[in-house]
């Protein structure tokens, strides 16, 4: 009788593993592509990759076109082309040319460069010798912005006993005006944006926001390394100090942080550069880069997060990696 009451739970057992195995993610399956559905289109985003393990050292522009659903190179400017921002029309990339060591003789000249989307030429704005007629002290590459539609470049200078400390300088492209943009402090540590209302930085491995207009000082999360800001600073993505295997998300309103990325076995988030990652427009996709460690080069991948299904898909991969790859951000952000 017992052996009989046993075959009688097998198909029970094989159906409810059919169940857990096929109709469940199927099921999720389904809510995620509802929920796609509802969400804002993926718009088209561009990203830069330095090769600066080769010679000539040179910087790819690439772009994922998000109705073909596929990823492209659309030009190439010579040297490390960074902190890139794309203008409201999507015509051209503003960048700035320095560098990731110190150069003595670098093969292109230091400075602002325009980079047009038309016709894949670029052109220097403002040379390496007329920034530093703004006022004494050495340029922080990494630490300079743009805002403004591509109008205005934010260049982050620093002095003092060991560069402790630091001035930004806003200079206006087409008329030429520059003023020094105020901080609470001078010891900042790095920025992470500029625009005309606000300066995001990190200062004890906090993320701050301070109102231009206002004066109004903002602390948000602590222990903190690089931070990723919406376009309409609603929230932020952001790494802690010590840690680029996790990403985390932060809300502005709820004051709430949350884990919504984990690297897997021997996987990092490139959090090297201040660039490393953002957000499009809608603020519903991340874009972030994942480098799986390897011995004599790493698989790199640039990969999407959707905000509302929790889920990421890969657009880009580099098998055999060297480069440092770089988001470029929305104007005005």
């Amino acid at each position: 009788m017992k052996s009989k009451k046993k075959k009688h739970y097998i198909p029970i057992l094989a159906g409810t593993l059919i169940a857990i195995v096929v109709f469940i993610p199927s099921i999720f399956y389904i809510r995620n592509k509802i929920i796609e559905k509802n969400m804002p289109s993926m718009e088209d985003f561009y990203f830069l990759v330095y090769e600066g393990m080769e010679e000539p050292q040179r910087t790819i522009i690439y772009k994922y076109d998000a109705q073909r659903d596929e990823t492209y190179e659309v030009g190439r400017v010579a040297g490390y082309f960074h902190n890139g921002e794309i203008d409201s029309k999507k015509e051209y990339i503003m960048g700035l040319r320095g560098s990731l060591v110190n150069e003595e003789n670098p093969e292109a000249e230091f400075g602002v460069v325009r980079f047009s989307l038309k016709d894949g030429t670029s052109e220097i704005l403002l040379s390496d010798e007329e920034m530093h007629t703004f006022r004494e002290g050495d340029i922080h590459w990494l630490l300079s912005y743009f805002g403004d539609d591509g109008e205005k470049v934010y260049i982050n200078y620093r002095y003092g006993p060991e560069y402790i400390y630091k001035d930004i300088i806003s200079y206006d492209l087409t008329t030429g005006e520059r003023k020094k943009v105020y901080l609470p402090t001078r010891k900042f540590k790095d920025i992470l944006g500029v625009s005309e209302d606000a300066v995001w930085y990190r200062s004890n491995f906090v993320i701050t926001r301070y109102d231009l207009r206002t004066g109004e000082l903002q602390e948000t999360v602590e222990d903190a390394w690089r931070a990723y800001i919406s376009d309409d600073e609603s929230k932020f993505a952001f790494t802690r100090s010590g840690d680029n295997q996790h990403v985390y998300l932060y809300d502005m309103e709820s004051r709430e942080e949350k884990c919504i990325l984990k690297a897997g076995w021997n996987t990092v988030f490139n959090d090297y550069y201040q660039y490393a990652a953002g957000w499009d427009k809608s603020g519903e996709y991340y874009f972030y880069v994942e480098v799986f460690m390897r011995m004599a080069s790493n698989d790199t991948r640039v990969k999407v997060y959707n905000l509302r299904t929790g889920k990421s898909r890969c657009v880009y991969r580099e098998p055999k990696s060297h480069g440092g790859f770089e988001f470029v951000r929305n104007a005005g952000v």
